[in-house]
């Protein structure tokens, strides 16, 4: 048979008298995308799949000028 465990009393709850919702963090270095991805070296091409229902969407994402290119067509 289980065995019942001993009640623990709760403590009270502390009121707080002022709330913020902002949180001073230090900051180590000033973040940019730029000194994010120089620490991983050279960009390398990346592919992707999607699937919905019977259709199935394949991606692959290589560095170039940016502009989109879909079913051949700009």
């Amino acid at each position: 048979m289980a065995e019942t465990t001993a009640e623990q009393p709760i403590e009270e709850a502390v009121d707080v008298e002022q709330y913020t919702t902002e949180s001073e963090v230090p900051v180590e270095g000033e973040y940019t995308s730029e000194s994010l991805a120089s620490a991983f070296g050279e960009p390398q091409p990346a592919a992707g799949l999607g699937r919905r229902k019977n259709a199935i969407a394949r991606v692959r994402i290589v560095p170039g000028s940016g502009k989109w290119k879909i079913n051949g067509r700009t």
